[in-house]
């Protein structure tokens, strides 16, 4: 059986593998990012031809989950 622990912790040996897990993890939460974005717009544009009185706190928390996916992006640029 394989030890994940002891092949993701070993950066010798496994290397090129653990190189790809990061990458395909950035491109991930990239992607992700773009998608929160999307999401931010599409609340700005709804809140612009329909209106309600909880434009505000549907644009807040678009905004709250779009900071926090690039906080989140960075830090792993950061530690990975």
């Amino acid at each position: 059986m394989i030890n994940f622990l002891e092949l993701f912790s070993n950066t010798t040996a496994s290397g090129g593998l653990l190189l790809a897990v990061k990458a395909v993890l950035l491109f991930t939460e990239a992607l992700y990012g773009m998608f929160a974005f999307v999401v931010l717009r599409q609340i700005d544009l709804m809140s612009k031809t329909f209106k309600t009185d909880y434009a505000g706190f549907f644009k807040f928390v678009a905004l709250a989950h779009f900071l926090t996916v690039v906080a989140v992006f960075l830090l792993s640029l950061i530690l990975l």
